[in-house]
């Protein structure tokens, strides 16, 4: 190898931690909370909805489980009705 020619860099990568949920109330709980979501997966039949973990989305979820976290009643109904536009129309029915 000549002076002038470079190694080959290893490629960086970054992991991040995601979190991901099937259960569309939550999903729009969380958005209603300023957590965007990162990715929506369909497989078939089913939806998943991925957000970036973050120490704020887990307590959220938390709350969630726990029947604390607060959520505007429209804001709600907007984000779901919206989120159920993802969900293919034969399984919404």
């Amino acid at each position: 190898m000549g002076r002038n020619e470079r190694l080959p860099r290893a490629k960086e990568t970054t992991i991040t931690k995601t979190y991901e949920t099937s259960d569309i109330t939550l999903a729009a709980a969380l958005v209603c909370n300023e957590h965007s979501i990162a990715e929506i997966k369909q497989s078939g039949r089913w939806v998943s909805f991925i957000f970036k973990e973050t120490p704020a989305l887990t307590e959220d979820v938390g709350s969630y489980i726990n029947r604390k976290l607060l959520v505007e009643p429209s804001a709600f109904i907007d984000s779901r009705n919206t989120l159920r536009g993802y969900i293919p129309a034969t399984e919404r029915d």
